[in-house]
C-alpha cells in the first residue's frame, strides 16, 4: 500500500469515527431532553395536584368550622347561598354573616341545605316534599355544607344530623333562633313586630314557620305560625326593649335593647 493510500484509509477511519460520535451526541442531547421534558412535566403535575391537596385541606377546615357552627347553634331550618342572600342588608342574614368570615379565603361558592326527616314505620325516611311534608315535625335534619375554591376547581363538602328533642338544649337553641329572626326582622322592617305578633316572622318571610318548643306537644300544621301561642314575646316600646321566651320556662329569656 503506497503511501497516499495510508494517508486516504487513515482519513476515512477518522471520518467515520467523527461521523459516529456526531451522532452519539445528538442521541444523547435528545434523551436527556426528553429526561429533562419529562421532569419538568412530572414536578409540574406533582405541583399542581400538591396545591390542589393544600386547597382541599383549607376548603376542609372551613366546612369543618361551618358544620361546628350549625352544630353548636342545635337548630337549623333554612338553605343558605353566600352569593344569594335573602336578605342582604342585614348583618344577621346567614348567607351575609358566613360570606364576611370567607372574604379572605377566595371561595367561589358556600351552600348550606337541609333535607327533614321524618318516622315511617319506626324507619327515617327524607320528607317527600320539603320544606314541609303534612304535619311531620322537622325535629331531624341533614345539614349540608358545601364550598367551591376560586383558584383551583375544587369543592368540599360536609354534612352533620341535627335533632331536636325535649330537653332545655333544644329548647334554648330554638329560643336562639327566634331571637334572630327577630333581629333579621328589625333589620328589614326597620323596627321590631307588635307583642305577640311573632306570625309577622313568617308573613315577611324571615322565616318559614314558627317552631315549637320542644318542651311542648306539637301542634297540626295548617299556617305554620300555630306554635306562637309556645313563646311569650313582648316589645317594650318605651324602653325600647324585647323580651322573649317560652311559656314552659319563664325564667330562661333572651332580653335585649335597641337603638
Amino acid at each position: 500500500m503506497t503511501t497516499n493510500q495510508n494517508q486516504f484509509t487513515d482519513s476515512k477511519h477518522a471520518s467515520s469515527k467523527q461521523g459516529f460520535t456526531l451522532i452519539e451526541l445528538i442521541v444523547t442531547v435528545s434523551l436527556v431532553v426528553v429526561t429533562i421534558m419529562s421532569f419538568i412535566a412530572t414536578m409540574s403535575y406533582v405541583g399542581q395536584k400538591k396545591r390542589e391537596m393544600t386547597e382541599q385541606q383549607r376548603l376542609q377546615f372551613l366546612v369543618n368550622e361551618q358544620l361546628d357552627r350549625i352544630r353548636l347553634q342545635g337548630y337549623w331550618t333554612h338553605d343558605v347561598d353566600i352569593n344569594r342572600p335573602l336578605f342582604p342588608t342585614s348583618d344577621y342574614d346567614y348567607a351575609v354573616e358566613w360570606s364576611k368570615r370567607l372574604t379572605d379565603f377566595d371561595i367561589q361558592s358556600g351552600e348550606i341545605t337541609s333535607q327533614f326527616f321524618k318516622r315511617v314505620d319506626g324507619e327515617w325516611s327524607p320528607f317527600e316534599t320539603q320544606p314541609f311534608d303534612g304535619n311531620h315535625d322537622r325535629g331531624r335534619m341533614m345539614v349540608t355544607v358545601s364550598l367551591s375554591s376560586q383558584l383551583q376547581e375544587v369543592t368540599v363538602t360536609g354534612s352533620t344530623l341535627l335533632a331536636v328533642h325535649s330537653t332545655f338544649q333544644s329548647a334554648d337553641a330554638v329560643l336562639r333562633y327566634l331571637k334572630r329572626a327577630l333581629l333579621v326582622y328589625k333589620d328589614i322592617q326597620g323596627e321590631y313586630p307588635a307583642s305577640y305578633q311573632l306570625s309577622s316572622l313568617v308573613t315577611a318571610g324571615v322565616i318559614d314557620e314558627i317552631p315549637n318548643d320542644p318542651l311542648t306537644d306539637l301542634l297540626p300544621k295548617q299556617t305554620h305560625v300555630e306554635e306562637a301561642i309556645d313563646w311569650a314575646y313582648v316589645h317594650h316600646e318605651a324602653q325600647k326593649m324585647i323580651q322573649l321566651y317560652a311559656f314552659t320556662r319563664p325564667d330562661t329569656q333572651e332580653l335585649w335593647f335597641y337603638e
